[in-house]
């Protein structure tokens, strides 16, 4: 019998009947509120008409909140997930939206479009770059003069334990705390104009959500697919829920960034700074 090598996470978020069962009770895939996301879009000052980039479009829960929030924008969405694509692309023709949505199946990281946006959406994606400052390398080139990136990251609310770590299948390096994760966004040269950290309601209501399409999946069949196992997805269901309540929920935080790109003439002047600060407040041995 072949060995499962895929990890609990890969295992729930790699099914889009999960995302599908979620979307409807949560606003995107990430732990904030309908008035936090809100908060966020006008803390990016958007103009009548931007372009936008979401980078990791899923669903399309970012862009169909941005183009209720800006009626001129105008949206193009990536994804490698084909079945994501699809559905976002019946949820804009449903909403009337085509015409404002350009939704693509590809890699986030090489199949970039070769265009300039106004504001790049790229949530909870670090790690599919290699991290935070190899992502705000790569997506720099794609924003227009003035332009302004929506950044997901997660960050260590306290010192994770071994139980955290064990369930996450993390290590300590996958994240930071929130002070050195801004000095990593100033260190690879860009401006951080606003934060929001996601509550502990926020979380818990987003990881709520989660449960609840999961357990949808696996009771009610998930947009009527045959032949579910029922059994399977409750232990998955049991794992995501212990993995939560006894080993990350304190621990790992979330935070949203809106972040400006330094001119390159001044980024050096910046990451001296930044470096010689470091220094200034590091801790005596």
């Amino acid at each position: 019998m072949q060995k499962e090598t895929a990890t609990w996470q890969e295992r729930i978020t790699s099914n889009e009947s999960v995302w599908n069962l979620t979307h409807d009770i949560h606003p995107v895939l990430n732990p904030l509120y309908d008035e936090s996301v809100r908060r966020i879009l006008g803390r990016a000052s958007l103009g009548d008409a931007p372009r936008v980039l979401d980078v990791g479009c899923g669903l399309g829960g970012w862009i169909f909140k941005i183009l209720e929030f800006r009626p001129g924008a105008t949206c193009v969405g990536i994804d490698m997930e084909a079945s994501f694509i699809e559905r976002a692309r019946a949820e804009a023709e449903r909403r009337g939206l085509s015409d404002r949505v350009d939704l693509r199946v590809g890699d986030a990281v090489r199949d970039l479009p070769d265009e300039r946006f106004d504001l790049i959406v790229c949530a909870g994606l670090p790690e599919a770059f290699g991290g935070l400052e190899p992502m705000l390398e790569r997506l720099r080139p794609l924003l227009a003069p003035q332009g302004r990136m929506i950044i997901g990251q997660g960050i260590w609310e306290r010192e994770p334990d071994e139980e955290c770590l064990r369930v996450l299948e993390a290590s300590r390096g996958d994240h930071d705390t929130l002070e050195r994760t801004i000095d990593s966004i100033a260190h690879a040269g860009w401006a951080p104009v606003y934060g929001h950290k996601s509550t502990e309601q926020e979380w818990d209501d987003f990881v709520w959500a989660c449960v609840d399409g999961l357990t949808r999946w696996a009771l009610d069949g998930g947009d009527g697919q045959e032949g579910v196992d029922t059994p399977r997805i409750l232990l998955a269901v049991s794992e995501y829920r212990h993995a939560w309540l006894n080993g990350y929920r304190g621990t790992l935080g979330y935070m949203t960034f809106v972040v400006r790109p330094v001119p390159r003439s001044w980024q050096a002047l910046v990451v001296s700074y930044e470096l010689a600060r470091r220094t200034w407040t590091a801790p005596t041995p």
